[in-house]
C-alpha cells in the first residue's frame, strides 16, 4: 500500500474547495473526476511515469507512477499556480518551522531588513512550497531548489505555469552532486528536503550517513557566520518523512533517520503533522560544540512558545494569513536516545526551564492525546498508509560491526 489513498486526497480537495468558496455541486462533482493532463516516462531510477492529474478546474496533483508527490492550486484563467495557496499540512508545517527559524534573534525587526538566509530546497514536487516561500518570503530567503528529474520540471512548467519557465530559481541536478560541487562549505542557513521516488521511498543516497555529513559541512557554523541572527541559533536541516504506527517499518525508518541526523548534524526534533499524521517533520540543528556552554542543548532556543510566537510574527510580516503558522509548530518534540541499530528513539516535551541536556527522569511527551509523533492507529485503520522503506541499517541487525553509538567502525574511520 502507498501512503496516499484517493479517498484522502479527495477529502483534502473538498476541504480546500470549500475554503476557496466553491461549494456548488458542479465543482464538487468535478473534484471526483480525475483528468490526466500530463504523462511522460522518466529515465531517472525508480521514478517511472511522471504524470499530473487535474481535479476540477484548479487542482493539480503530481504523481510518480501512482504515488502522489504534491498538490497545487492553479488559477483557471491564467493556468498559473497561486503562490499563496499551500494545501498540504506537512508543507505548511515545514514552512512555519523554516520561517520561525529565520526569525530567531530577529523578532524585533522586519524580515525584509535583515540579511537573507541562504536556503537550499531538495525536491521540487508540485512546486507549491518553493513558490509559496518565494511569494511571501523572498526578502527573507535567498532560495534555490534542486530537482534531479527534468521530466518533473517539464510537467510543472506545462501544467502549473502555462508552459512558461518556473518563476523561482530551480536547477536540474542530482542533489548530492550539487551539494558537493556547487555549494560552498559553511554557506547554508537551511537545507529543506522533501524528496521521494515512484515507489514512495526517499532515495537511499539522500538518507545515507555520508549524505547527512555532507549536509552538515554545507550548513553554516554559527561561530563563522556573519549574520547576527546566526550567532544566536544553529543552522538547520529539515525533512519530510512518511510516518507510521508504532512498530511499523515506516516508523522504524523515522527512527533510523533521526539517529543518523543526530550523529551527522546535531540535536534532532520532530513535529507532528495534525490532520495528516501520515507525515512527520524531522529537524536537525547543526552542532557547534566550541560555541556553547558545557552540556548546553541547542534546542533550548526552540521552545514551543517561542516557535509559536516567531512563526506567527514571521507569517504576519510576510502577509501570509490564510492559516495559523504557530499552530503548525506548537507540538514540537525533542528526540532522545535515538539508536540506529535498534531502530528506536524517545520523544520528550521541550523543557524551557533548563539550558542543559535532558535526563531520563523527564516525562514522556504527550500532545493532543498523542504520545509523541506516532501515527494514530485509528488513522491507519481508515486510510491506506505507506508500508515504509528499508534502509541498509535494517539488513544489518545481526552484524557486529557497530560500535557503541550505533555506527560501524569503518564508517567512523571514513568520517575521520
Amino acid at each position: 500500500m502507498k501512503h496516499n489513498s484517493r479517498l484522502l486526497l479527495l477529502l483534502l480537495l473538498l476541504l480546500f474547495t470549500v475554503r476557496f468558496e466553491q461549494e456548488d455541486d458542479e465543482n464538487q462533482q468535478d473534484l471526483a473526476e480525475e483528468t490526466v493532463v500530463f504523462s511522460k516516462a522518466s529515465d531517472r531510477s525508480n521514478n517511472g511515469v511522471v504524470s499530473v492529474a487535474a481535479y476540477g478546474p484548479n487542482w493539480r496533483s503530481l504523481l510518480l507512477n501512482e504515488v502522489e508527490q504534491g498538490l497545487a492550486w492553479v488559477d483557471e484563467r491564467t493556468n498559473t499556480m497561486d503562490g499563496t495557496a499551500l494545501a498540504r499540512e506537512y508543507l505548511r508545517t515545514m514552512a512555519a518551522m523554516t520561517v520561525a527559524h529565520a526569525m530567531m534573534g530577529q523578532s524585533s525587526s522586519s524580515l525584509s531588513k535583515r540579511e537573507k538566509d541562504a536556503m537550499l530546497m531538495i525536491g521540487l514536487g508540485s512546486g507549491a512550497l518553493p513558490f509559496f516561500m518565494e511569494t511571501h518570503f523572498k526578502n527573507a530567503f535567498e532560495m534555490e531548489t534542486v530537482e534531479h528529474d527534468p521530466v518533473v520540471v517539464e510537467a510543472i512548467e506545462r501544467t502549473c505555469f502555462n508552459n512558461k519557465k518556473i518563476p523561482f530559481r530551480c536547477v536540474i541536478d542530482d542533489a548530492r552532486e550539487y551539494l558537493e560541487t556547487k555549494i560552498a562549505k559553511d554557506s547554508l542557513d537551511v537545507i529543506s528536503m522533501d524528496a521521494f521516488d515512484g515507489e514512495g521511498n526517499v532515495p537511499e543516497r539522500l538518507v545515507s550517513r555520508e549524505f547527512f555529513r555532507l549536509c552538515s559541512e554545507k550548513l553554516k557554523s554559527s561561530s563563522s557566520s556573519s549574520s547576527s541572527s546566526s550567532k544566536e541559533r544553529s543552522s538547520m536541516f529539515i525533512m519530510n518523512c512518511f510516518n507510521g504506527v508504532r512498530g511499523s517499518t515506516a516508523r522504524e525508518f523515522v527512527h533510523v533517520i533521526c539517529a543518523r541526523l543526530e550523529k551527522s548534524i546535531g540535536p534532532v526534533m520532530t513535529i507532528p503533522v495534525y490532520n495528516q499524521p501520515c507525515n512527520v517533520i524531522v529537524v536537525a540543528l547543526k552542532r557547534v560544540d566550541e560555541c556553547r556552554e558545557e552540556n548546553e542543548d541547542a534546542r533550548f532556543r526552540y521552545a514551543r512558545d517561542t516557535l509559536v510566537r516567531l512563526a506567527r510574527e514571521g507569517f504576519e510580516r510576510g502577509n501570509a494569513k490564510e492559516w495559523d503558522a504557530g499552530e503548525k509548530v506548537e507540538g514540537i518534540f525533542w528526540v532522545v536516545d535515538a539508536d540506529e541499530r535498534k531502530k528506536t528513539m524517545r520523544e520528550i516535551e521541550p523543557n524551557k526551564n533548563t539550558r542543559h541536556f535532558f535526563t531520563r527522569t523527564k516525562k514522556e511527551g504527550k500532545y493532543r492525546g498523542r504520545n509523541g509523533t506516532y501515527m494514530p492507529k485509528e488513522f491507519a485503520d481508515i486510510f491506506e498508509v505507506y508500508e515504509g522503506q528499508i534502509t541498509d541499517a535494517h539488513s544489518r541487525d545481526n552484524n557486529d560491526d557497530y560500535d557503541d553509538d550505533g555506527y560501524d567502525d569503518d564508517d567512523d574511520d571514513e568520517k575521520r
